[in-house]
């Protein structure tokens, strides 16, 4: 946690310099930092996957299901980190257009996992 702490104080201020100077390059900075904070959390990442895969096999869920769930969490984090960027950039509308298309697919994406709860809920009663 410290290295990656220490990356986005880096960070910081060189966009806060940079930013004065060469306001152009300041969002290159912001999704720079970004890039080696997701590469620095990608261990990490991968442990996540790796619990996840143990679980749905532990449940007996099919990995369709299993792939389904993963999509949407990752849909979830993509979409909250580019709309950040946008807010950090001064974009807060295309930031805000953004979480509203990253909902939607998330909602599509859902649509299977829900009918198949509502089936199997109709298949109990």
């Amino acid at each position: 946690m410290i290295k990656i702490i220490g990356v986005a104080f880096v960070g910081i201020i060189c966009y806060k310099l940079i930013k004065d100077v060469k306001s152009s390059f300041a969002p290159l900075i912001l999704v720079s930092v970004g890039a080696v904070l997701i590469i620095l959390l990608s261990d990490k990442i991968t442990e996540v996957i790796t619990v996840f895969t143990g679980l749905s096999e532990k449940a007996g869920l099919g990995g369709t299901v299993f792939s389904s769930l993963l999509k949407i969490i990752g849909i979830g984090y993509v979409t909250e980190y580019a709309a950040s960027v946008c807010d950090d950039c001064e974009c807060t509308s295309i930031g805000k257009k953004i979480e509203f298309a990253g909902k939607l697919t998330i909602l599509i994406m859902s649509l299977p996992i829900i009918n198949g709860i509502i089936e199997t809920i109709g298949e109990l009663l």
